[in-house]
């Protein structure tokens, strides 16, 4: 039988490294929508990964920011606890 697994909840330092790689990454697939959006606009083809990305684009952004949302929930709450 499955165990459960507990849920660390990391707050302060632990959780930065991540909130930063996540926002560098977010960084990067901005600027390649905006170079996909940009060749659209050249009548240039793009490709089908291309296309894809900025199809779904949206559910990427909604997963980047998860960990962000969570870890300040985790933070309010662990201030109430105080």
């Amino acid at each position: 039988m499955a165990r459960p697994w507990r849920i660390a909840q990391v707050v302060g330092p632990a959780r930065e490294p991540l909130l930063t790689r996540l926002a560098e990454n977010e960084g990067v697939l901005i600027g390649a929508c905006n170079l996909l959006t940009g060749g659209g606009q050249a009548n240039r083809r793009i490709v089908p990964a291309g296309e894809w990305l900025l199809d779904n684009f949206y559910l990427i952004e909604e997963q980047i920011h998860t960990p962000d949302d969570t870890c300040q929930r985790v933070t309010a709450a662990n201030c109430r606890a105080c």
